[in-house]
């Protein structure tokens, strides 16, 4: 089941399926380990479901809804 990683709730381990990013971005998130395949695991989002914070094989990420968007994950 495809979603978008602002879908996603705490304690969810998710696979990144596409980023969908200015290539600028998709390399930097790169960088971080969100790239298509690698797996994350959600460790919070905030109250008002405006950051996900989330922990990658390289980095533990604060990401931004409108970045969450654009982050497609399959469960």
């Amino acid at each position: 089941m495809c979603m978008t990683l602002s879908e996603t709730k705490r304690g969810a381990r998710v696979a990144v399926a596409r980023v969908m990013a200015e290539r600028s971005l998709a390399d930097r998130l790169c960088v971080l380990g969100i790239r298509t395949g690698a797996m994350l695991f959600v460790l919070k989002v905030s109250a008002r479901k405006k950051v996900w914070y989330v922990r990658t094989p390289a980095a533990m990420v604060a990401l931004g809804a409108e970045l969450a968007r654009a982050i497609e994950v399959t469960a």
